[in-house]
């Protein structure tokens, strides 16, 4: 299993910069953010990605996929043929694609529409070779949840469309890990590292969801590495990082400590299958 850290939180970082990171955290690699604002953005994609995967690969660092805006969810949009193409040039073989809101329209005829706009993606997988993936993100998305997920990916080519299973928000509003796991083995890509916790709302509110450092939310890491060593999943564990509000040297020095966390984990379970 390849340690990557999801740039997403070190919007201001040059390239540069982001390695000296992800050395000092101890990760193997990088989730790269191919978004507005970043050094690597839509409109110089094209270019700007073969550089950096140059430089990341020549600092011994893997980079497995990009996380592109999460309103990616057209593959008609205008700079998705060069995102594509460029992550072939740079054999970068995964994206992680947008989400479909969920706006009571009918949950079935969602799904159906999402499909249309994903069977899109699965061609522009199958002629560049890059796989599109779908985030388990909780909330009133399609998608939320792995049998959710599921809806969306089955039926089509786990070379193309690929699912991206993410613990932290599953125990928001998701389903148990092995449940999850097992829905999504034929098509499981990648796997994000992030641990939460869910507040009750005020009176009147829905209830909100909080990140914390792992350990001190509701996943059950052990349990979950343990699926992935029976499964012999040897893909990326993307850590998202996401503290908001944090200064960045606190965000990276706790990222350093939930990197040892998971190898430490890693290594008791491993010792014991």
């Amino acid at each position: 299993m390849k340690y990557i850290f999801f740039s997403k939180m070190v919007r201001e970082q040059s390239i540069s910069r982001l390695i000296e990171t992800l050395h000092h955290i101890g990760a193997d690699g990088v989730d790269l953010t191919v978004r507005d604002g970043y050094p690597v953005n839509p409109k110089n994609v094209r270019t700007a990605l073969p550089e950096a995967v140059k430089q990341f690969r020549a600092a011994g660092l893997a980079i497995p996929l990009v996380s592109a805006p999460t309103t990616l969810n057209s593959a008609t949009a205008p700079y998705v043929e060069e995102l594509w193409a460029a992550c072939h040039d740079a054999n970068v073989l995964n994206v992680k694609i947008g989400y479909w809101p969920f706006e009571g329209k009918g949950y079935w005829e969602t799904v159906d529409s999402a499909r249309k706009q994903l069977d899109g993606f699965a061609q522009l997988a199958q002629r560049f070779g890059i796989k599109a993936c779908l985030h388990t993100h909780s909330g009133s998305y399609v998608g939320l949840n792995a049998s959710s997920t599921m809806h969306l990916a089955k039926g089509f080519s786990p070379s193309n469309i690929g699912v991206y299973l993410d613990p932290g928000h599953l125990a928001v509003n998701g389903e148990p890990l092995p449940m999850a796991f097992d829905m999504a083995q034929q098509y499981l890509t990648l796997v994000a590292i992030k641990d939460s916790i869910v507040l009750k709302g005020e009176a009147g509110k829905p209830r909100t969801s909080k990140f914390l450092p792992l350990g001190d939310g509701f996943v059950d890491w052990r349990e979950m590495m343990q699926i992935l060593a029976k499964r012999s999943y040897d893909g990326a564990l993307s850590f998202h990082s996401e503290y908001e509000g944090w200064p960045e040297t606190r965000l990276v020095e706790q990222t350093k400590k939930d990197i040892a966390f998971m190898r430490a984990i890693e290594a008791e379970v491993k010792g014991k299958v």
